[in-house]
């Protein structure tokens, strides 16, 4: 018996997973390692402590620079109480006002002194804050790179953070085919046995081709991902081109 249904035409790509939220961590400050609060595979959310780098160094750098900044505060309080002091011997013309101007002049001096020393304070607690190493964003943490004790610099890779909940197929499609890319078009992500896993649109198509390999790049976002599907994982896409009725003939036939 003939069937009259619709004929889908369409070509199987290899497509790249690729998470839309993934991120290398990397130190802000060099350092020894003292403790690693996470292991490979921990789901952490954005600020969640990652490891901690020895700070006594800078701790103690920040508790002197706080030193000198309550010397500096005292100069301030006894430069102002001179000021004001002066300012009324100056109205009832007991002195000059050299010597005004001069108790002036130091008051500014200590200000400013003072507030370049708040300067240093401010910057040295927010370093001391790169001590500990946080997640810039939610999602998986990936094999950790090193070991307690290590040393780390500002150029070493801890680890990594993908985000599963945000993926996307990157699919290279040959240049001969480009013509009919588009967006919305239906692709699907096939499972080792070939049927079709998920179903998912294409949301992005490249206004270039990529010189190396002469392929243009179409993303489809991944709102529907099978379970076993991981972050720069290999799958099979298949990309419904278009549909059109015809007529069936059963295999047994």
């Amino acid at each position: 018996t003939l069937q009259n249904r619709p004929l889908e035409l369409a070509s199987e790509f290899i497509a790249t997973v690729r998470s839309l939220h993934s991120t290398t961590v990397q130190p802000q400050v060099d350092g020894r390692v003292t403790r690693i609060f996470v292991k490979a595979g921990d789901v952490v959310r954005a600020g969640a402590p990652l490891l901690q780098i020895d700070p006594e160094k800078q701790a103690a750098t920040l508790q002197n620079t706080e030193s000198q900044r309550a010397g500096r505060l005292a100069d301030v309080a006894y430069w102002k109480g001179q000021v004001e002091r002066l300012q009324a011997l100056l109205k009832a013309g007991a002195i000059s006002q050299n010597e005004f101007e001069t108790a002036k002049r130091n008051l500014d001096t200590a200000e400013a002194s003072l507030a370049a020393l708040d300067a240093q304070v401010r910057e040295g607690r927010v370093q001391l804050q790169y001590f500990r190493v946080t997640a810039p964003t939610a999602g998986i943490v990936g094999d950790i790179a090193i070991r307690e004790g290590d040393r780390v610099t500002t150029q070493t890779e801890i680890t990594t953070i993908d985000d599963k909940a945000a993926l996307e197929a990157y699919i290279q499609v040959p240049v001969g085919q480009a013509p009919d890319l588009r967006v919305g078009l239906t692709t699907q992500i096939l499972d080792a046995e070939g049927k079709v896993a998920a179903t998912n649109p294409i949301s992005f198509v490249a206004p270039r081709v990529d010189p190396a390999t002469q392929t243009v790049l179409a993303k489809a976002l991944l709102k529907n991902v099978p379970p076993s599907v991981r972050v720069q994982q290999f799958v099979t896409v298949r990309v419904i081109w278009r549909s059109a009725p015809g007529l069936t003939v059963p295999v047994t036939a």
